[in-house]
């Protein structure tokens, strides 16, 4: 039977330190009060981890910078897939930023804290949406709570996505996390993918992602050993936190035998 005690749920099993710092970076849509008070036992929060902060924006005074919130093909997916929601979004006349870092973290608890007061937020001023700018996944108020805060568990798969597309050369797919970092653990790239095993390699960054998520380090060089996936295959760390396309580093795994 699973615990109910907190600190076990979102407590990371295979942590070792060294890995990494979360970094946070959430924008919510909406008419914001921060002077609200935050039930601290219905949202399971004791309040902002250290080193993360929330800013509270209006379109009077930062309209050029909440429009840069969803300008590009991350407003545009919403509108295409979603306009109801985009057009809440687009009206809403305020933003509210929450982002920092949290060092080495060797629990979830942090992410426990967040979750919880930003649904407070978006619940106590009847926010139209957020946008997990790591993971570039937008939520309703509604589908917030239902998949986000409702479970009361770490749930990683929940806090990044996996992408796939074709390689401009043709040859194959290429596979690749996003929103990692959040855990202070790196993205995970694989390029040049048969069509065929994609189900494969897709389930192989899951693994990743589940892993690296409670606390593991993968190592410079480290081989991977899994049922259905060609042998052969190692991890090399590129990148930097500027990257633009995955925010963070990333461990890019290719076949070196």
């Amino acid at each position: 039977m699973q615990s109910d005690d907190p600190l076990t749920i979102w407590h990371r099993k295979f942590y070792r330190p060294g890995g990494g710092n979360a970094f946070l970076l959430y924008a919510a849509f909406g008419d914001f009060d921060l002077t609200c008070k935050v039930d601290a036992e219905k949202y399971r929060t004791s309040g902002l981890p250290d080193g993360v902060e929330i800013r509270a924006y209006n379109r009077e005074q930062h309209q050029a910078y909440i429009s840069s919130m969803y300008d590009g093909w991350i407003g545009n997916y919403l509108r295409r897939t979603s306009p109801a929601l985009y057009e809440a979004v687009d009206s809403a006349p305020g933003c509210l930023m929450l982002r920092g870092e949290i060092a080495d973290p060797d629990s979830l608890l942090y992410l426990r804290n967040t979750i919880g007061l930003l649904t407070a937020l978006l619940e106590a001023n009847d926010a139209a949406a957020i946008l997990d700018m790591q993971a570039l996944a937008w939520h309703s108020r509604q589908e917030w709570h239902d998949k986000i805060f409702a479970p009361d568990q770490p749930l990683p798969r929940n806090h990044a996505i996996i992408l796939f597309s074709e390689e401009e050369d043709g040859n194959g797919l290429w596979i690749h996390t996003r929103g990692m970092r959040k855990f202070g653990r790196p993205d995970v790239s694989m390029r040049h993918v048969a069509p065929e095993d994609k189900d494969k390699y897709i389930d192989l960054c899951n693994r990743f992602i589940e892993m690296m998520a409670f606390g593991e380090v993968v190592v410079e060089g480290q081989a991977i050993k899994v049922a259905g996936v060609p042998l052969g295959l190692t991890c090399h760390y590129q990148g930097n936190l500027d990257d633009p396309i995955f925010n963070n580093v990333y461990i890019d795994v290719k076949r070196t035998g």
